[in-house]
């Protein structure tokens, strides 16, 4: 019961943290609360910065657009 987010920016080869790309995680994250769905996971894999920072910066959005 989760959703599986990551966020590019157009024309891009590495993932970014959520917010910093073109993806309009927004509406998934609406879209999984009105179905009830329980948890959020982010992959970052490929993004081509430090992996902990990008997390960081992705719970920061998550957490500042969705409470």
């Amino acid at each position: 019961r989760y959703i599986h987010l990551k966020d590019m920016a157009k024309g891009a080869k590495k993932f970014c943290p959520l917010g910093e790309g073109d993806v309009d995680n927004h509406a998934y994250v609406e879209k999984a609360a009105e179905l009830g769905l329980d948890y959020v996971t982010v992959d970052l894999d490929n993004s081509g910065c430090d992996v902990f920072e990008a997390a960081e910066k992705s719970l920061k959005w998550l957490r500042s657009n969705f409470q």
